[in-house]
């Protein structure tokens, strides 16, 4: 998908750069108030890693809805700050190499079989996420950006502003799906295990 629009447009950024920043800063600044209004219920422990999080998932976001493009250079960045929640206790060193094991085999798996209908830059971006998630909230961050993304393109769709074959891009649901779980995690898992001692 990147690479028939930068055919059609041939003036898309191919890389991070200051000015792509200054370009995004306006949309990221609106993002991050919203995100740190949102944030502000945590304990300082946990405020600090999600909206450090938070703060270059919403440049990801902003990238791949504008452009396309899930930029290398902020992925990485986002992987080497994995080691935030790590030094934190919030995540084993095992439970990060499973989650990114896991979310970038799946992502990869799901590339394969769609004949490259999602990009490349979603299975980094998912693998650079296993350090800030582990392989448990890696499950529940696909399953609600799987979600939210239907929900968005099912909604478009009856609007009509789009197609069935309209290039949907995926990262800014995994962006929002990945804080979801980093932040309120723990919480669902025990809703679905009380959920499922109640049904059975």
């Amino acid at each position: 998908m990147a690479k028939i629009q930068r055919q059609l447009r041939p003036e898309i950024p191919e890389r991070f750069s200051g000015a792509l920043w200054l370009e995004l800063r306006d949309s990221w600044c609106l993002l991050m108030a919203a995100a740190t209004c949102l944030l502000l219920t945590l304990p300082l422990d946990k405020f600090f890693p999600a909206w450090l999080l938070a703060a270059v998932l919403a440049l990801l976001a902003l990238g791949d809805y504008r452009y396309g493009l899930l930029y290398d250079s902020l992925v990485l960045l986002l992987f080497v700050l994995g080691i935030v929640p790590l030094s934190c206790g919030a995540v084993t060193w095992l439970e990060a190499v499973g989650g990114s094991l896991l979310g970038g085999g799946l992502l990869y798996a799901v590339r394969q079989l769609s004949h490259g209908g999602l990009g490349l830059g979603d299975v980094k971006l998912i693998a650079a996420l296993g350090p800030w998630l582990g392989w448990q909230n890696i499950i529940l961050c696909l399953l609600l950006s799987s979600c939210l993304g239907t929900a968005y393109g099912l909604f478009r769709l009856l609007q009509g502003k789009m197609t069935r074959h309209t290039a949907l891009p995926f990262g800014p649901f995994l962006a929002l799906g990945a804080v979801l779980a980093f932040v309120w995690g723990d919480s669902c898992w025990r809703f679905w295990e009380a959920l499922y001692v109640s049904l059975w």
